[in-house]
């Protein structure tokens, strides 16, 4: 009995170390297992902070280059209101010039007028008074 009893503490301390050696197996291979996992996680962690990054980049592109057009279309449009406005002035400046051309013109033409006037006057003046000596002399011979 005591043999049986040696051989089955004996056989129990055999399962005992072989469970414990398979449990440390385990142990190491589930370790070597975590291990892997955490290496693979940290490059994927690194894998998705360079997309997100490169997403940024191409998002911060994307908005450079439609805050430019946004951009490039206020100062055509500006320049648009300028032109506009310049045009509009000169348009202005042009018919108030064309005003005072016709102003002068008219003023130009009522002294015209009045030379003339005076022109035709002075002539008959000098008409009547060429008639008055021609009689003078007529009265003076007879």
């Amino acid at each position: 009995v005591k043999a049986q009893f040696r051989i089955m503490r004996q056989a129990l301390a055999e399962a005992e170390e072989a469970h414990e050696q398979h449990n440390e197996e385990r142990v190491e291979e589930l370790m070597a297992q975590l291990h892997a996992a955490r290496e693979a996680l940290e490059r994927r962690h690194v894998e998705l902070a360079s997309e997100h990054k490169q997403q940024l980049k191409q998002h911060l592109e994307h908005s450079e280059a439609e805050h430019a057009a946004k951009l490039q279309l206020a100062l055509t449009q500006q320049q648009a209101a300028t032109d506009a406005a310049a045009a509009a002035a000169a348009t202005e400046n042009a018919a108030a010039l064309q005003r005072a051309c016709q102003a002068q013109t008219d003023a130009a033409s009522k002294v015209l007028e009045t030379a003339d006037e005076a022109a035709r006057k002075l002539y008959a003046a000098e008409e009547r008074a060429s008639k008055d000596k021609a009689a003078a002399l007529a009265a003076a011979e007879a």
